[in-house]
């Protein structure tokens, strides 16, 4: 029975990050702030990090990963190995430091889309010479806007999850 409950939590993660991977290739590109539209994708790796924990952190960041690879942001396998690192190292230190609520996630998804916009716009834009570092500066306090608009959203649902199969862990 606890194996049954657990594989049908895992089916509403995976419900979950497939309707956020959809909004982030159908509505995000509508929606622009300032000229940049949000990226959910390391905001709710950082999310299913922070209630679920490194491990789970880590492995649906590098499943999810592979999906943006191959799906949107056509980036060879940088979104597996970023998402699999940013998931653990989030599920780390949520675990050993901080609360699970909103403040946190926000704070958390603010650091994930950092590192793994600062680390795309390094690898696949300023050393291929296609942008200077102003662009970076230019573009991504309009996308971290955006996302940290949207993630409130994200969390409640990624917290009602948690809640309906850990009802006394928060």
């Amino acid at each position: 029975m606890a194996r049954r409950r657990e594989i049908f939590k895992w089916i509403c993660w995976a419900l979950l990050a497939l309707t956020v991977m959809l909004a982030q290739a159908q509505i995000m590109p509508l929606l622009r702030i300032f000229g940049a539209h949000p990226n959910l994708m390391p905001a709710f790796v950082a999310l299913l990090a922070l209630f679920e924990g490194k491990t789970a952190g880590a492995a649906t960041g590098f499943f999810l990963g592979l999906l943006c690879d191959a799906l949107l942001f056509r980036s060879g396998s940088y979104c597996a190995v970023a998402f699999l690192a940013l998931g653990f190292l989030c599920g780390l230190a949520v675990d050993i430091y901080f609360r699970r609520n909103l403040l946190t996630a926000l704070g958390w998804a603010a650091a994930c889309l950092f590192v793994f916009e600062f680390f795309y716009f390094f690898f696949f834009l300023l050393m291929s010479g296609r942008a200077g570092l102003g662009a970076f500066f230019t573009v991504f306090p309009a996308e971290l806007l955006g996302t940290l608009l949207i993630v409130p959203i994200l969390y409640l649902p990624a917290r009602q999850l948690h809640r309906a199969w850990e009802p006394n862990v928060e």
